[in-house]
C-alpha cells in the first residue's frame, strides 16, 4: 500500500476514500484516531493519510486531481423542484418567507426569569397570505 494524499483533518480522508471507492480502487485511511485524541499530532506524523495499492496509485492520484467543478456549475438549478417545506400548501406557489415572532412575546420571559419557550418558525405565503 502506497500513500497517495494526506489531509490534516479525518473527514477529508474520508471523503477522499469515498471518492476512490466510488471509482473502483481501495482505499484506507490510516492514523485517524490518533488524530483525534490529539489534533496537535497532526502535523508531526504527516496528517491523516489515504492509501491504495501500488497499482492503483497513479489512477487514484488522477481521481483525486480531478476538478468537477465545471459539472456542478452547469446544473441547473431552475429546473429542481422545491422542498416540500418550501411550498405553501394552499396555493403551491415558492414565494413564501418565514414568519417572525414578536419580541414583545420574550419580555415577560426576562421580566419574571422564566424560561423561554421556542416555538417552531412559521412560514407565510406572499401570494395567498396562508400560514403554516
Amino acid at each position: 500500500m502506497k500513500t497517495v494524499a494526506s489531509f490534516r483533518e479525518p473527514y477529508q480522508a474520508h471523503l477522499a476514500k469515498g471518492k476512490l471507492e466510488a471509482e473502483g480502487i481501495p482505499a484506507i485511511v490510516l492514523d485517524e484516531h490518533l488524530v483525534q485524541i490529539n489534533w496537535n499530532f497532526s502535523q508531526a506524523i504527516g496528517g491523516v493519510k489515504v492509501q491504495v495499492p501500488e497499482a492503483a496509485l497513479d489512477e487514484a492520484r488522477e481521481i483525486l486531481k480531478a476538478d468537477h467543478l465545471e459539472k456542478l456549475s452547469a446544473a441547473d438549478e431552475a429546473k429542481l423542484e422545491p422542498a416540500p417545506h418550501e411550498v405553501c400548501p394552499k396555493c403551491g406557489s415558492d414565494s413564501i418567507s418565514s414568519h417572525r415572532y414578536s419580541l414583545w412575546s420574550l419580555i415577560p420571559s426576562l421580566l419574571f426569569l422564566l424560561p423561554i419557550f421556542f416555538r417552531r418558525k412559521k412560514w407565510l405565503c406572499n401570494d395567498c397570505g396562508a400560514t403554516w
